[in-house]
């Protein structure tokens, strides 16, 4: 006997002797027998859906980076899973923290720019060579080439007494480096002949220039400086003046 292809049902062939009852039964049960079984004729489940046990599918496989399959989807942003998927949420975090280490870098990149900007003009007030487009490593170069000025003070207690016309007496102010700036407290008193005072100036603070004089109405003491040595000259006759007495105790002394 032969059958139909797809089902298998069974076909009544011209030379076989017509039985109907016998026929409408036998293809009323090689139907039946070919429902809800696989490759068969589906028949639906009392939750209105065709049994899996009827389909002729198999069972998909897991996803990986070289075969196609199903993937289970995770909220996760720091996994390093190949079998995981992530979800809008997971994107979206991942996102979100994304644009906030943008922002934060970006802010840390305009506070960088500024500090060099500022350390430029510091270095360049100071007399160096600098500009914000150097690299930290140019600006601490820059940095380390400024010349370093000194500054010192100090308590001197010396007294130079009996400088008469004509002569010179020197002191040193204390200091291991070449000053452009020295202040003194400073007294000077013309003195007699024989003894007693004409006039004084000071006690004060007065600037000691590489050239200058001490001097009011009655009194007249010139100086030089060179360095760190002052030296006091009478060169000037004053009246009743026979000599001077000098008297340095506080100092400063700026490079």
């Amino acid at each position: 006997m032969a059958n139909t292809d797809k089902l298998n049902l069974p076909l009544i062939e011209p030379n076989m002797t017509a039985d109907v009852p016998r026929d409408m039964n036998a293809l009323a049960e090689a139907i039946d027998a070919k429902a809800g079984v696989a490759g068969g004729l589906a028949v639906l489940g009392a939750d209105g859906k065709v049994p899996a046990g009827q389909l002729n599918v198999k069972d998909p496989v897991d996803a990986s980076t070289t075969v196609k399959g199903i993937v289970q989807l995770t909220n996760a942003t720091n996994s390093t899973s190949e079998t995981l998927a992530p979800t809008a949420k997971a994107l979206k975090t991942a996102n979100d923290r994304a644009n906030e280490a943008y922002n934060r870098a970006d802010q840390a990149f305009t506070q960088a720019s500024d500090l060099k900007s500022k350390v430029a003009n510091a270095i360049t007030g100071k007399g160096g060579n600098a500009n914000s487009a150097m690299t930290g490593d140019q600006l601490a170069a820059a940095i380390l080439a400024l010349s370093v000025k000194h500054t010192a003070s100090g308590n001197l207690g010396v007294t130079l007494n009996g400088i008469r016309f004509g002569e010179s007496k020197s002191l040193d102010i204390p200091v291991d480096f070449n000053p452009n700036t020295v202040l003194v407290k400073i007294f000077v008193s013309g003195l007699k002949p024989g003894g007693g005072t004409v006039s004084s100036v000071g006690p004060e603070i007065l600037p000691i220039d590489p050239v200058g004089t001490i001097q009011n109405s009655q009194i007249s003491l010139s100086y030089t400086r060179s360095g760190r040595k002052i030296t006091f000259n009478h060169t000037t006759q004053s009246v009743g003046v026979d000599s001077y007495y000098v008297y340095v105790s506080n100092w400063w002394a700026y490079e």
